[in-house]
């Protein structure tokens, strides 16, 4: 229990610390910079008292690299922004080491199909925050749509062929090469997301079966010789997935040993080159830092899980209105308050936490309810304002041509005029004497009765065009 409340102690306080470091990135640069020399104090500390480092030597030409799915999602600016110049800038310098980039096809098929459940749910908003990918729930919180995402989708070549990814099917099996224990891979895994609360579904499944396959061919390309060093290691496995880089160095997977882990998160990747190669046009350990801090934001999967858990319970016993529903399933708020609430540590989420949330997101829906019926009211009103305007114009034109007509019929001799023009004009010169006959007897209404009627029908003619054009 001790070591469990030290745990969430130190999830709030990086919660906490990460906000702060963020806002100081922007607001502050001398308290950013203080944290910058930490961030740095701590990585060569921690690398230097790492067991095996001085294996991770050699210039890495010829390497390759293999990139797992959310290094793309990076690459495609899908992620946070810090992210997207992390990854650009670690493939920039593997570039200059001389590596080769690839992606195994599950990883690619990985990616395609991502984006289409992705665009699929946000196009249908038939879909739960606490089940879905890191892309829906980034795409929720910022406001990205579907088509956006489409759009995204079709760049996905240009972007491998910008850094000359290569697409890779399962590699050959070397001579008298042992394939590894998959098995227990898989098992290393499925404990590993277990333990963190992480819900196996089968979309989690496929995925566990993709990076096994995936570490299976990094094995096998590396063959029977054990990597001693960057320079020989022949290829890594690239991730943000800490619980694949943690299980794949396993002992007991493989019967080669070898010193370089066959799979890295870009993270640790970029501060070991920023130990060994130092840059000093390269600014990658600040970069680390703001990754860090993004990821420690991220709203966790058990908070996420435990929320939807009790609405479903809520609504099984007091059903919740469609509207709150759809409000709950696909809206960032519940994202943002769960994260004021909770500082992403679970210990806070207590018994009144969905009911509080519930009546938030309630009193935010009656609130733009209030502000939309606000902002309709005065659209009416400017609305009836132009319909009046106009009738007026309508009336006064209508008077001003029985005005005209009537000094033709008074004024102008049209006796000398063709035929037509006589029997256009007689015809003409019963309107008058006709419009005061039908005023006399209350069939044609009187000005105020004709203005309303006009105005009436011209509003409800703009408000049906403005909604047609609206759709």
């Amino acid at each position: 229990d001790r070591v469990a409340r030290q745990t969430e102690k130190s999830k709030k306080l990086n919660y906490i610390l990460s906000k702060f470091i963020i806002w100081s990135k922007d607001n502050s640069s001398e308290t950013f910079q203080l944290f910058k020399n930490i961030a740095k104090g701590h990585a060569l500390s921690s690398l230097l008292s790492m067991k095996g480092v001085c294996n991770y030597v050699g210039k890495m030409s010829g390497v390759t690299i293999a990139l797992d799915s959310p290094i793309i999602f990076n690459l495609l600016s899908l992620n946070e922004k810090v992210n997207f110049d992390m990854s650009s800038e670690l493939l920039g310098i593997l570039k200059k080491q001389g590596c080769d980039f690839i992606i195994f096809k599950q990883h690619y098929q990985e990616v395609l199909q991502t984006f289409n459940s992705t665009i699929h749910l946000l196009y249908t908003k038939d879909y739960s925050l606490d089940k879905a990918s890191r892309l829906l729930k980034y795409a929720v919180r910022n406001n990205i749509s579907a088509s956006f995402l489409k759009n995204k989708r079709e760049f996905l070549d240009s972007i491998l062929s910008k850094w000359n990814i290569s697409i890779c099917e399962a590699p050959s099996i070397p001579n008298r090469y042992s394939e590894i224990d998959s098995v227990k891979l898989n098992e290393l895994l499925m404990k590993r997301y277990l333990d963190n609360n992480v819900e196996i579904d089968d979309n989690k499944r496929k995925t566990i079966e993709n990076d096994v396959d995936v570490i299976s061919y990094i094995y096998r390309m590396r063959g029977n010789s054990p990597a001693s060093n960057l320079k020989n290691c022949n290829a890594i496995l690239i991730t943000t997935n800490t619980a694949l880089a943690y299980a794949s160095k396993h002992p007991e997977l493989s019967n080669v040993c070898h010193s370089i882990p066959v799979c890295m998160t870009d993270a640790f990747l970029s501060t070991i080159l920023w130990f060994c190669y130092p840059d000093t046009s390269s600014d990658i350990n600040e970069k680390v830092l703001l990754s860090e801090c993004y990821n420690n934001l991220s709203l966790s999967d058990e908070i996420l899980h435990r929320f939807y858990s009790e609405v479903k319970e809520l609504d099984a016993s007091t059903p919740i209105s469609e509207e709150i529903m759809l409000n709950i399933n696909t809206s960032r708020m519940v994202q943002e308050l769960l994260e004021s609430k909770t500082f992403n540590e679970t210990s806070l989420y207590t018994d009144k936490t969905t009911a509080e949330i519930l009546q938030e997101i309630e009193i935010s829906r009656n609130t733009e309810i209030k502000t939309l019926s606000g902002t309709l009211d005065n659209h009416d009103t400017k609305f009836l304002s132009i319909a009046k305007i106009a009738a007026g114009t309508i009336i006064f034109f209508v008077w001003l041509g029985l005005v005209v007509l009537f000094l033709i019929l008074k004024y102008i001799d049209y006796s000398n005029w063709t035929n037509i023009w006589k029997i256009v004009l007689n015809i003409l010169s019963v309107i008058p004497a006709l419009w005061g006959l039908l005023s006399w007897f209350g069939i044609i209404k009187n000005k105020a009765y004709i203005l309303d009627f006009l105005t009436n029908k011209i509003d409800n003619i703009i408000t049906d065009w403005l909604l047609a054009f609206e759709f």
